[in-house]
């Protein structure tokens, strides 16, 4: 495959299913993630977690609105520099955010890429070079929003 299109579910086709090892393996990997996370809240207390959650159901709207717009904009960023449709992208966007939040930095990344390898049938260098730049645009992007902010700031 060229990967100059869609390919697997955003073309109609059947995406690849895990089996023997691999499955094991993501339902273990997905198993270690939601321990560590109920270790995390265990650790901070579960009745002082319910305490403090907000009332107010504005907060949760706004923060689904504030949460869904990375991966709403990875979607068309990926889709512009792998040149594929990535429609039903959003499940792999909202995993990969969620596991640069909660698990470790840019492992979400690999996440991303293994997920792109398998599914959209593009070669691994055009995967690795489309993820470094975003995150290098990222990181530009937020060191001169610091920068403007700063010198608003002071100025």
């Amino acid at each position: 495959m060229t990967g100059t299109g869609p390919t697997g579910p955003e073309a109609g086709g059947a995406a690849p299913k895990p089996s023997g090892w691999k499955l094991w393996l993501r339902r273990a990997f997905t198993v270690g993630i939601v321990t560590f996370v109920a270790w995390r809240l265990t650790q901070i207390g579960w009745g002082e977690l319910w305490q403090n959650l907000p009332t107010e159901p504005l907060f949760y709207l706004l923060h689904l609105a504030a949460y869904s717009v990375l991966p709403l904009s990875e979607i068309l960023i990926f889709s512009m520099i792998w040149r594929v449709r990535l429609s039903g992208a959003m499940p792999v966007m909202l995993r990969k955010r969620a596991l640069n939040n909660s698990v470790m930095g840019y492992s979400g990344e690999l996440y991303l890429y293994l997920w792109g390898k398998s599914r959209l049938g593009i070669a691994g260098r055009r995967l690795l070079s489309g993820l470094k730049d975003n995150v290098l645009m990222s990181g530009l992007a937020t060191a001169l929003c610091a920068i403007l902010a700063r010198c608003r700031c002071s100025g």
